[in-house]
């Protein structure tokens, strides 16, 4: 494995970003984009667009991991509400991370990542951070809890995935 370097996701990602993206799709991962029809470039690009304007005015964090100049993961912890119209829930961001290539899987990129987010979002006044991972991903919920997320919660059967009902599990951390 070469270097990994972990940065602010920016617009000239957006052809990666949309790979990383669509290999998990393809893989069927436990993510909350269903297996089926792959993102466009242009879809990414808007998707890339509304997220980097977010980091800029301070609503979000987005992060990527990068090998050898690929992105292998990436993180993202979105406020609810913006500073623009603030909502009573400005403290809130909601957590999605991947890492798309099984082989940088278990290797401490998404941990690292992780970190990094949580560490940035308590910088633009997050302060209570969710998740909700299907049950049957032990990883992830390994790692989350090692982070220090708690379980609040569970919708039994609230997750169709691959032709199963599992439980969507809610996890929150206070930064």
């Amino acid at each position: 494995m070469g270097k990994i370097v972990y940065r602010k996701a920016r617009m000239s990602d957006a052809r990666q970003l949309r790979d990383h993206i669509n290999r998990l799709i393809r893989e069927d991962a436990q993510v909350a984009f269903a297996p089926g029809k792959p993102f466009t470039l242009k879809e990414e690009k808007a998707w890339l667009k509304n997220s980097v304007t977010r980091v800029r005015k301070g609503d979000a964090v987005s992060i990527v991991a990068e090998v050898d100049g690929r992105v292998v993961g990436n993180v993202g912890i979105s406020r609810e509400g913006s500073r623009a119209r603030p909502t009573h829930m400005m403290h809130y961001g909601l957590f999605g991370i991947a890492i798309s290539d099984p082989d940088f899987r278990g290797k401490k990129i998404g941990e690292r990542l992780a970190r990094l987010a949580l560490t940035e979002a308590k910088k633009i006044g997050i302060s209570l951070v969710a998740l909700d991972p299907f049950s049957c991903n032990a990883p992830a919920i390994a790692l989350y809890k090692k982070l220090g997320f708690r379980e609040c919660g569970r919708i039994p059967g609230g997750v169709l995935y691959k032709g199963k009902y599992v439980d969507r599990i809610m996890m929150f951390k206070r930064l």
